[in-house]
């Protein structure tokens, strides 16, 4: 029963990892698609730009993250090998 107990616990984890990162995607895939909007009309003003960069940075990052999230979950369901 501990057992049983404890691999709902670890299956009820891994859907919630699964969620968060899939959920994560459409604001980043907007945000991306903001810096490409951005980028297209760019200002001359040195702060805009660097705004940008550094806007396009994290959301790369973030991006990453997501899809580590992603792949672990895909691992631990035996999707991914």
């Amino acid at each position: 029963a501990h057992q049983r107990q404890l691999e709902e616990r670890n299956r009820f984890k891994d859907q919630f990892i699964a969620t968060v990162a899939h959920e994560l995607r459409n604001p980043l895939a907007a945000m991306n698609s903001c810096v490409g909007i951005l980028r297209m009309g760019q200002s001359p003003d040195q702060n805009a730009g660097r705004a940008v960069q550094i806007l396009e940075r994290q959301v790369k990052h973030a991006s990453k993250l997501v899809d580590d999230l992603m792949d672990l979950s895909r691992v631990r369901s035996d999707k991914l090998k």
